[in-house]
């Protein structure tokens, strides 16, 4: 009877700390609401509803009062979910969970900076609240890619998701290089100033003092006593990022599209950019000039001569049928308006394609054959002048005859 009392105060137990659990976990904050995005969210929709939320509620472009709060709370929502560890402790604990943890959050202006490179000023806004700095941070380096474009995309426009191989600021410490908040201190030799005065003797009784980087923190002015598991001190890590490239309608050939804030990420850095080379990729059939494009066309000598039907698939994707029924000489272009490349300044305005025929001639005839042709070709009285035909001009007309005789008297 005693063993099911016990049995039963234990199941007690923890049906109470299960619904407790759910309880925690419901009544902290919705960070995948707050972000609008689904409870099975990748990493990169994550990062696109952040870029593009935040860049709405930024308090230097949104004016309103609650774009401050708003715009914490989503960079807090961001920093948990970008987060593998703590979006874990997230799911299962809630937001309880995280400070538990002793999971805490970044500047919202360094998140921020990450994505964008420093486009606002976080001064204007944030007031110093989360640490002014005395001087601004430097820019790191951007990343520079070549993308391979089809002449198809870049008719339509297109967005591609890139794998970038990059180095990202340590998620466990924060780029701090310690395993907890508890294991950073004041370093002791410079006091936290980072800097130490040293007195050098230039001659007996007399020293000169200067200011040097102080040895034990590098600068930093803090020490470290237990290193970061993670990064194992470096403050950062290796990583790679997905990101979405917009792919512009009628992008040319060598055009650039930066991302910013998503290169090289450091602590002691704003994030550069990443900003993608356009490559056109070769096409079987088109070849492209500006807005402009041009087809070659093979036909042979009877088709040159009566005539002929055929279709292509334009790079647009629909068909298009070319007819003649007169005669096509060597060499002879068709402009056909408004099916060239769409114009990035007005989309609904094309350019050309131009189409040149080559004629495939027989590389060998019959004797039946070759009589056959005379005797059509010796009944034809219409004949186009054969290249490079010089016609003598008529009298006075040469330019060089017009031009006036300068007067050799003296």
């Amino acid at each position: 009877m005693g063993y099911n009392n016990k049995s039963g105060r234990k199941m007690l137990f923890f049906l109470f700390l299960f619904f407790l659990n759910i309880i925690c976990v419901s009544c902290g904050k919705d960070y995948y609401k707050v972000l609008g995005v689904s409870k099975d969210a990748s990493l990169h929709e994550i990062k696109k509803s952040y870029k593009k939320k935040s860049k709405l509620l930024h308090p230097d472009k949104n004016k309103e009062e609650s774009a401050h709060e708003q715009f914490i709370e989503l960079n807090n929502a961001y920093q948990v979910l970008s987060d593998e560890e703590k979006r874990e402790i997230y799911d299962r604990y809630g937001e309880e969970g995280l400070k538990e943890n002793g999971q805490g959050f970044r500047n919202p202006h360094d998140v921020f900076n990450q994505f964008f490179g420093g486009m606002f000023d976080h001064d204007s806004f944030f007031g110093g609240g989360f640490g002014s700095r005395t001087r601004q941070k430097p820019t790191g380096p951007n990343i520079n890619l070549d993308i391979p474009i089809a002449l198809e995309e870049l008719y339509k426009g297109v967005e591609i998701d890139i794998d970038v191989s990059k180095q990202k600021i340590c998620p466990h410490c924060l780029g701090s290089g310690a395993e907890s908040a508890e294991d950073i201190t004041t370093c002791s030799d410079c006091g936290g100033s980072g800097t130490k005065i040293v007195k050098r003797m230039l001659a007996p009784g007399f020293f000169q003092q200067m200011q040097t980087t102080c040895n034990s923190c590098n600068g930093k002015g803090k020490t470290i006593k237990k290193k970061c598991n993670r990064c194992q001190g470096k403050r950062i890590v290796r990583a790679s990022d997905q990101i979405s490239v917009d792919i512009p309608i009628g992008a040319n050939h060598g055009q650039t599209v930066v991302i910013p804030g998503e290169a090289n990420e450091h602590p002691d850095y704003n994030t550069g950019s990443v900003v993608f080379h356009i490559k056109e990729a070769p096409h079987h059939l088109f070849s492209r000039n500006g807005n402009d494009l041009h087809m070659d066309v093979s036909i042979n000598l009877l088709e040159s001569l009566t005539g002929f039907s055929r279709t292509f698939i334009h790079v647009s994707g629909k068909e298009i049928k070319i007819e003649h029924k007169n005669v096509i000489p060597q060499n002879y272009v068709q402009v056909m308006k408004g099916l060239g490349m769409p114009l990035q300044e007005n989309n609904n305005v094309f350019g050309d394609l131009y189409i040149k025929y080559w004629i495939k001639y027989p590389r060998s005839m019959s004797n039946t054959d070759t009589k056959n042709l005379k005797d059509i070709f010796e009944s034809v009285q219409d004949w186009e002048d054969p290249i490079g035909l010089q016609v003598k001009p008529k009298s006075g007309t040469h330019p060089r005859n017009n031009s006036k005789q300068q007067k050799d008297e003296l």
